[in-house]
């Protein structure tokens, strides 16, 4: 496996590599107190590639440069995005991966080896990209009074503010609609 950031490759030295590719397809059931087996498709997430095996005492070094691989983020405080050579990732069409979950070293104890185990998860998935295509565009407008751009919030600013305030988001709401005029005596 070859991990690359930045034109710079980086291979990973395991012995016994063991590759895995896991895709998680999200269903939820309709009928839950019955027997049906009708679900509603809850979208297609990010593919994930377990990857496994042992590194020799001398090959310290790659092991120790895989684990600033796994740590490295973006000035952002993004996990930077490794470009991924694999024939088990490219069967599933992963191309681009961060570091996701744990990244587990285990001594082993008859040999002179640790055990190394972790998770790439499939960064900018075509799902993901789908989802931003078929995202309504939102054109900024002139305030026709002072001539400054407005912006209204994209259904993504909405989902997201949703999801991080919940009970506070439903208030407001709920607060808006009280405090608005009524439409129907205009």
């Amino acid at each position: 496996m070859i991990l690359e950031t930045n034109g710079i490759s980086f291979e990973l030295k395991l012995s016994d590599l063991n590759v895995s590719f896991k895709l998680p397809i999200k269903n939820k059931k309709v009928g839950s107190n019955t027997s049906s087996s009708e679900t509603i498709n809850q979208g297609t997430k990010p593919k994930e590639i377990s990857v496994s095996g042992i590194v020799k005492y001398e090959d310290e070094e790659n092991l120790k440069e895989l684990i600033k691989k796994a740590e490295a983020v973006n000035d952002d405080e993004t996990r930077t995005v490794y470009t991924v050579t694999d024939k088990t990732a490219n069967v599933g069409d992963v191309r681009e991966v961060i570091f996701n979950n744990d990244f587990n070293v285990k001594k082993m104890a008859k040999f002179e080896a640790w055990n190394v185990d972790f998770t790439l998860l499939q960064y900018n998935s075509v799902a993901e990209k789908k989802e931003i295509r078929a995202a309504p565009k939102v054109e900024p407008v002139a305030d026709s009074t002072t001539g400054e751009t407005i912006t209204t919030s994209s259904n993504a600013d909405i989902a997201a503010a949703k999801e991080q305030n919940g009970f506070v988001w439903d208030m407001l709401q709920s607060l808006e609609k009280l405090l608005a005029p009524d439409n129907e005596n205009n």
